[in-house]
This record gives C-alpha cells, structure tokens and sequence, in this order.
C-alpha cells in the first residue's frame, strides 16, 4: 500500500487489522474501520462452513454493499454481476442471477429488474428480498404528523419504487434476515406470490395476518447498545422502550410474555436483532 512516499506491506496492513478486529470497543472509541481492507474478500468463495456463507446470496452482498460510494447508481447492481453468488446454486443462494448490464435504464429499472427476476426464478428467496427492502424514515407511516408532507411528496416522486422493490441507493439499517439464520416461521411451505404488471408493479402474496404494529420508536443507534449513561440523563432508550412501548414500569423477572417466558427475555430476545451483526466479535460481553 502507497501513501505518497511510504510504502507498506499489504500482508503486514492486512494482519494489524484483522487483530483490531477482535478489539470492538477500541474500534468504537477512536472510530478505527477496517473493513475496508478485507473488501477485496467479496469476490472469493468462503469456508461455508462459518457465517462468511452469506456471501452465497447475491441479495445479501447487494445488501453489504449499501454503504459503499458509486458514482454511478447502477453499478450497485452491475458491479457484482461478476460475483460468484450470481452463478452460484448453493442452498443460501438465491439460484442463477440471469442478469445483464443495461446502462439504457435507470438505476430504479435496474433494481426492479432484479427483484422480478429473483422472485419469478426463486419463490425460497422472497423472504430476504423483502427483508432488503428499507424505507427513507420519513416516508413511514408511524412518523406521524409531523412528516405527513414529506410522505405526500415521497408518495409523488416518480424516482419512487414499488414499495417491495429493495432501493440500493438507500441504507437505514442492517438486515434482519441472515441466509445462515432462516425465518423457520413457515415451516416447509413456499411462498405464494404473483406479481402484477398493471399501471404499477404490484406484489400480491398469499398468507395470514398474525400481528400488527400499533407503536414504532425512533430508529435505534449502536450507541444505544454500546453506550455509556450519560450522568445527567435520566432515562436511556432502552429503559424508554421497556416504559412506553412495553408498559413496564421497571426491569424484573416477574412479568410473564404470552408464550409462558419472562417479559424481560422476550424484550431482550426483540433488541437482539437490532444488534446481531455484533456476535462476532468476542470483546463484547
């Protein structure tokens, strides 16, 4: 690696940062990124046999690539066409990718044309499509008044896609739907869907409603995790979730969850998900 004059090894640079790795409060304190140094491991088959199996599902690496810079939006796309999950018939896979460039559509086109065809080809892999779909915060409905206008002028942009089209250019957040680590909610059963072409695209699926969402908090940060309490602050966002959404007064084991665990656990079970990308790394409690 060159910076102006100096030199340093690549194995050298690559090893110094693969043990900061295992220092996550370290990394977080002084803002140390290293994932960049391992970017070039995108493009080589991994041990299937670790969480790197991920990589298998071209949705999933659309999915890693969100925070990267383009100067063109297709290549969100195109850039990974090359990729080994596009051919790859692996069982985390989302099957052959029979996708070509074609810089005469938009990036919004391009993005359509990969989520018709991996769900027209691949009906196993609608669940992590859709999982890859996120929304810009104030274009929810449970931003309430406050963003009604800035919804009605979502709802009017003609660079908008179908709601159940993932948008490459945007990242809210990572994705709750790991190929290593399946939804087994649906047991064995495929999914039932159709998509209709009228004047929009239109997803229809088959199901059951079992739940829905009355109450939505602000989008949490690793900061809520990881961070210390601030002397002065009188409740964190953790302890406000437990009180306002939960209706909780205070943390205790007593509160019994409708499936017959503690209500504590359940909630605790919930926030995993907000922070499961940090299992890797071992320095965290």
């Amino acid at each position: 690696m060159h910076w102006r004059d100096a030199t340093v090894d690549w194995d050298t640079l690559a090893s110094v940062c693969e043990r900061l790795k295992s220092y996550h409060h370290l990394r977080s304190a002084l803002g140390i990124n290293t994932s960049d140094i391992s970017l070039y491991r995108r493009f080589i088959e991994p041990d299937e046999n670790t969480h790197y199996a991920n990589r298998f599902n071209f949705v999933y690496e659309l999915q890693r690539a969100r925070h990267l810079k383009f100067s063109d939006d297709r290549d969100r796309v195109f850039a990974f066409l090359g990729h080994f999950s596009v051919r790859s018939l692996h069982l985390l896979g989302c099957g052959l990718v029979l996708i070509t460039a074609d810089y005469t559509k938009t990036a919004g086109q391009s993005y359509i044309d990969v989520a018709v065809r991996i769900l027209r080809e691949n009906l196993a892999a609608a669940c992590i499509v859709l999982a890859a779909v996120q929304h810009p915060s104030a274009s929810l409905p449970s931003s309430r008044v406050q963003t009604n206008m800035s919804l009605e002028a979502w709802l009017e942009d003609e660079h908008r896609l179908p709601s159940w089209v993932p948008d490459w250019r945007r990242s809210e957040g990572i994705i709750l739907a790991e190929p290593i680590c399946p939804h087994r909610a649906y047991r064995g059963s495929t999914a039932k869907i159709e998509i209709l072409e009228e004047d929009d695209l239109v997803l229809r699926v088959r199901g059951m409603e079992i739940d829905t969402i009355e109450a939505c908090s602000r989008r949490l940060v690793s900061e809520d995790f990881y961070g210390k309490k601030i002397p002065d602050q009188l409740i964190t966002m953790i302890e406000q979730l437990w009180h306002e959404l939960c209706k909780k007064e205070r943390f205790n084991l007593d509160d019994i969850y409708r499936n017959g665990q503690t209500a504590f656990f359940a909630f605790m079970q919930t926030l995993s998900n907000g922070c499961v990308q940090a299992a890797g790394h071992k320095s965290v409690p």
